[in-house]
């Protein structure tokens, strides 16, 4: 009986360890099945990708998300246990090749999940500082660019000289000239203030309309990018426009080309513009003027509407305080936004312009966040009562406003993004916008979305450094520059946008 008891010991041993091997499999089965189930029920809740998602992605960025986080988090947990799982059963069943095979599965369904993607950005990359390219390479940082327009004889080739000149430590500035007529006077005082002719681009045609926007585009991709940046010894790029210029289809240049925009960067737009002489072009209310007084005066309205950056030049000439007042109204009533440097002979800080050493100035004059800082300096509320001078007064409101005009609307409260994109679409489709800026508080986002916009051209971007804080008033703040525009249809619109 010894003698069988001893047998019969391995025996139950080997039934046990068979039986909780049989178990282990079984649970691995059921852990496999119930994470497939899971998963089944999780993506029955995908959201389709919309029309309007669709124009969220296109005007802001915003990458569209089938699953919320949450669900996609629980998706990337049970994704790869569920697989492990299955592991196990194959490594009992079938031996190790065969949960080798699984392991790999669980590679892969981690990566598709984005679980690789989010600790390699965690990671440092020493190997991507070293190496990088420079400004307007693919791949380095953006070329920083400046637009210099103003009227005829407003001073910008003395703002060019000046800045060339100051510019011995900024000798790796490049000037693209836009003459009008066939003498290329300006060119030559730049290259004799720079001391170099490599330093001087020309581009003969000073109308600067969709002839010219062509020749600009292939003039900067072939010549500026393609061989001066390639070879070194450019850091910025200044493009001083002639006085006939239509400033709109030079900055459209840099917004509607995708590779442009991608490797230059517009740090300003600077409009340099004559105290002497512009107070007769600027038109004031009820004082429309007519024929081709009208159309030099809509010239100048739109280079003072298109500024980043103003220089209200040659004060030196002007008999009284108060005529630089009213100069100074007037430039109010068509950019809020833009500041306003006073001078004479356009001597100003290099620095304030071109950003200082290295043109570390940011962000640039038409990336969405130097929305949240211009918009900080209009405070016009929707219903209440302006202040004297402002761009839009009790009557305004009420009608069209004359000549090239600028325009700030608030609204308190949040806004639902699918209805301001139909609105803002047609609203600069069917108005003569010619820019238009802002910075909301839509449902659902933490973040501020700021935009910018020339005419139909449209780029917005959630901010990454400014949120709404937790308790903080939320409100969208919008500055509509135009010619005759209906204040009361972009408050009515805006308002019809609330969630």
């Amino acid at each position: 009986s010894s003698h069988i008891g001893s047998r019969s010991r391995p025996a139950m041993q080997e039934a046990t360890a068979s039986g909780s091997s049989d178990a282990a499999i079984v649970s691995s089965l059921h852990i496999a099945l119930a994470c497939t189930g899971l998963v089944w029920v999780l993506h029955k809740t995908k959201k389709v990708k919309t029309e309007a998602a669709t124009l969220s992605e296109q005007l802001w960025g915003l990458e569209f998300r089938a699953l919320s986080a949450p669900r996609r988090a629980v998706l990337a947990l049970l994704g790869p246990l569920g697989l492990l799982a299955l592991a196990c059963r194959a490594w009992v069943l079938l031996g190790p090749g065969a949960a080798a095979l699984v392991l790999g599965l669980v590679a892969l369904a981690l990566r598709n999940a984005g679980v690789f993607r989010v600790i390699g950005a965690c990671l440092p990359r020493p190997w991507e500082t070293q190496g990088r390219g420079r400004p307007g390479e693919p791949g380095g940082a953006p070329l920083p660019v400046w637009i210099l327009t103003g009227f005829l004889g407003s001073g910008k080739t003395t703002l060019v000289n000046r800045l060339v000149r100051c510019d011995k430590g900024n000798s790796d500035l490049l000037v693209i000239e836009n003459e009008a007529g066939e003498t290329a006077l300006d060119a030559e005082l730049v290259i004799q203030a720079s001391g170099s002719k490599e330093s001087v681009l020309l581009l003969n045609d000073g109308c600067a309309c969709c002839k010219v926007r062509g020749d600009l585009c292939d003039l900067v991709r072939d010549e500026v990018l393609g061989r001066r940046v390639s070879a070194g010894g450019v850091g910025g790029l200044v493009i001083e426009c002639s006085g006939l210029a239509d400033p709109r289809a030079v900055v459209q240049t840099f917004l509607l080309d995708v590779e442009l925009r991608r490797r230059l960067e517009l740090r300003e737009v600077v409009a340099v513009v004559d105290a002497v002489h512009v107070g007769r072009y600027l038109r004031h209310r009820g004082a429309a003027p007519s024929g081709q007084h009208a159309s030099l005066a809509r010239l100048v309205e739109e280079q003072i509407a298109f500024a980043s950056l103003v220089l209200l030049n040659k004060l030196d000439c002007v008999p009284s305080p108060a005529a630089v007042d009213g100069l100074r109204e007037g430039i109010r009533r068509v950019n809020l936004t833009a500041d306003v440097l006073e001078c004479s002979y356009c001597d100003v800080d290099a620095a304030r312009v071109l950003g200082g050493a290295g043109f570390q100035r940011t962000p640039g004059a038409w990336s969405p966040d130097r929305a949240l800082l211009d918009i900080e300096r209009v405070h016009l509320h929707v219903g209440e009562q302006p202040p004297p001078g402002s761009a839009v007064d009790s009557k305004a409101s009420e009608a069209v406003l004359p000549g090239v005009r600028c325009v700030s609307v608030r609204v308190d409260g949040e806004l639902d993004l699918d209805a301001f994109n139909r609105w803002v679409l047609t609203t600069l489709g069917d108005m003569e916008v010619l820019r238009a800026k802002g910075v909301l508080a839509v449902q659902g986002h933490t973040e501020k979305l700021a935009f910018q916009a020339v005419h139909a051209s449209f780029h917005g971007t959630p901010s990454l450094t400014a949120r709404w804080r937790l308790g903080e008033p939320r409100f969208s703040q919008l500055v509509f520059i135009g010619c005759d525009l209906r204040v009361d249809l972009i408050e009515w619109g805006l308002r019809r946008c609330r969630a």
